[in-house]
C-alpha cells in the first residue's frame, strides 16, 4: 500500500505535533469504502465469513461482525469515482419472503428447498454486509489488527472500489498537501518548471490535474509517469487509515 509520506501532513506553526491534512468527513468517507472493499472481497470467502460469524458470537463484548440485523455504513457523502460491489448495495438475492402472517412455514420451506448453496449465498451476503470497521477491543477508538488481517486474507483494496478525483478526494485536502503528493508520485524535480508551474496553481487546478494524472493517459504522458510510477499511482492509497 502506498501512502503520501510528504511534509504535507505537517504543519510548521503547530509545534504539538503533526496536524493531519485529512478532514475528520474525509476520513470517515474514506473509511466507508474501504470497508466497502473488504465488505464486497469476503462475498468471496464464504468459510471466512462463516468463521468470523462463530467468533463473534464467541465474544462477550461482541466481535468484528454486527450481527443485530444492521449493516456496517458503506456509503461516503459523495458516490463519484466509488463503485462498491452491486450486491452490497442492491442485495435483490436476499429473498426474505413477504412475511405475512400465516406464510412463514411455507416460505421457509421453499428457502430449505433452494439448497445449501443458495442458503450460504444468502448467508455470505448478509456476514459480508454486517463487517465494521472495527476497533481493537469493545472500549478502543485505535485501529483494528483484526480488520487488517481480514483485508489481506481477501486481498481487499480501497482502490478496487475508489479512484481519487478532484471531487472525492483532491479539493478536501491542502494546496501543500497536492504539491508533496504529486512530487511523491511524479518524481518530479521541486526546482523544475513543471512542478513550479503546479505549485503556483490555485488549489482547485491543482485538483484538476491530480485528477488527470490518476485517470488520463495523455497527461500522465506529459509527467513522464512509466510502467513503475502507474503501477504506484494505481495503488496509491492515503495515510489516514
Amino acid at each position: 500500500m502506498h501512502a503520501l509520506t510528504g511534509h504535507a501532513a505537517y504543519d510548521g506553526s503547530e509545534d504539538t505535533g503533526p496536524k493531519s491534512p485529512y478532514s475528520a468527513a474525509l476520513v470517515e468517507d474514506l473509511k466507508a469504502m474501504r470497508l466497502a472493499a473488504v465488505q464486497g472481497a469476503l462475498l468471496d470467502k464464504p468459510q471466512l465469513a462463516l468463521d468470523l460469524a462463530a467468533y463473534t458470537l464467541a465474544q462477550v463484548y461482541g466481535g468484528p461482525l454486527d450481527l443485530r440485523a444492521s449493516d456496517g455504513k458503506i456509503q461516503p457523502s459523495t458516490a463519484t469515482g466509488f463503485t462498491p460491489d452491486p450486491r452490497l448495495v442492491n442485495p435483490a438475492d436476499e429473498e426474505q419472503g413477504d412475511n405475512d402472517e400465516g406464510d412463514e412455514k411455507e416460505d421457509f420451506a421453499a428457502f430449505r428447498s433452494k439448497g445449501q448453496k443458495h442458503r450460504n449465498t444468502i448467508l455470505t451476503l448478509a456476514l459480508a454486509r454486517s463487517l465494521k470497521y472495527g476497533c481493537t477491543d469493545f472500549w478502543s477508538k485505535s485501529p483494528d489488527p483484526l480488520f487488517d488481517a481480514i483485508e489481506g486474507e481477501t486481498k481487499a483494496s480501497v482502490r478496487k472500489v475508489w479512484t481519487p478525483n478532484a471531487e472525492n478526494f483532491f479539493n478536501r485536502v491542502s494546496g501543500d498537501y497536492l504539491d508533496a503528493l504529486l512530487l511523491e508520485l511524479t518524481g518530479a524535480d521541486p526546482e523544475g518548471t513543471g512542478f513550479k508551474t503546479f505549485k503556483k496553481d490555485k488549489k482547485g487546478d491543482k485538483a484538476r490535474q491530480m485528477e488527470r494524472l490518476f485517470t488520463d493517459p495523455e497527461y500522465q504522458r506529459a509527467w513522464h509517469i512509466d510502467t513503475e510510477k502507474k503501477a504506484i499511482i494505481d495503488a496509491w492509497t492515503p495515510d489516514c487509515f
